[in-house]
């Protein structure tokens, strides 16, 4: 228990307590150890004394604890932040931890936004509790329905490992690596959280990126197509404007040279050409 020594010091003792039956009880200090940081125990404590012959100490308020080898040093000294909790049962064993939960997976999208294909996904996976977690491998696809590719593995660190692929995974999941390589679980496939915080958008929208890209190239077809009827349209367009503008009734008349030096003048030829127009106007009048 925890108390006060003669010399005004905390303490846990190991006591030598006898048997009942003997009518004078002698009690003998077998060992002690001291409150690391001075302090009183208000409330109630606890003792664990360890196999190699040391001792872990519970001294209940805001959860401080201390363990000591069996020369009397201390050797662990940790207590809550907050004084909000407080634990009278503290207990040093080999813990293996095997959640029934699934382990928890939370990917998100890293870009300028300016299209989905080009975002680089972040992932961040825990699992509360499991202790023979050794690695971690994650799968992607950018479609639910489709093959999911192994994107790597990485080393657990601390509760969350965190990894990182240049390329957007629409759909993803994590699986748990044992230190020989096996399989310990997998968490539920997750959809990709977008900058915008939500995870719904590709939902919405309907297509995963593969179908964005499929409709991307539909759409630049379907634009090209487009643009060479344009064309062609013009082309006939002009076609029937030029097939279909009036015609003069004006015949030019040949006169052919009998020999070379008969040439004409071009201004005699502009005067045959004019009197010619003006016999043809005087003939329709008539």
């Amino acid at each position: 228990m925890s108390t006060r020594n003669p010399n005004k010091q905390r303490c846990v003792y190991h006591i030598d307590i006898p048997p009942y039956i003997f009518a004078d009880r002698l009690y003998k200090i077998l060992k002690q150890w001291y409150r690391p940081d001075g302090g009183l125990t208000r409330l109630r404590g606890q003792a664990q004394m360890l196999p190699n012959g040391g001792a872990f100490a519970g001294w209940s308020e805001r959860g401080y604890i201390s363990e000591y080898l069996p020369d009397g040093r201390c050797v662990l000294e940790a207590l809550y932040v907050g004084d909000r909790f407080n634990s009278y049962r503290a207990y040093k064993f080999n813990f293996v931890g095997t959640p029934t939960e699934l382990p928890a997976l939370k990917t998100h999208a890293y870009g300028n936004g300016a299209s989905l294909a080009s975002m680089s996904s972040v992932f961040a996976v825990s699992w509360n509790g499991a202790t023979e977690v050794a690695s971690w491998t994650l799968y992607g696809s950018n479609d639910r329905s489709a093959p999911f590719q192994d994107l790597g593995s990485i080393a657990k660190s601390g509760f969350e490992t965190t990894y990182f692929s240049d390329h957007f995974w629409a759909f993803s999941y994590a699986q748990a690596n044992g230190a020989n390589g096996t399989s310990l679980g997998r968490s539920p496939v997750v959809e990709i959280i977008l900058p915008n915080g939500r995870n719904q958008d590709i939902t919405l929208v309907g297509l995963s990126i593969n179908q964005q890209q499929s409709q991307r190239r539909l759409a630049i077809v379907v634009a090209a197509i487009v643009l060479v009827g344009l064309v062609l349209s013009g082309i006939l367009s002009m076609l029937l404007l030029f097939w279909k503008r009036p015609r003069s009734n004006f015949q030019p008349k040949y006169f052919a040279l009998r020999h070379a030096d008969d040439a004409v003048e071009s201004g005699e030829m502009e005067a045959l050409k004019y009197n010619d127009e003006s016999g043809d106007d005087s003939r329709k009048r008539q």
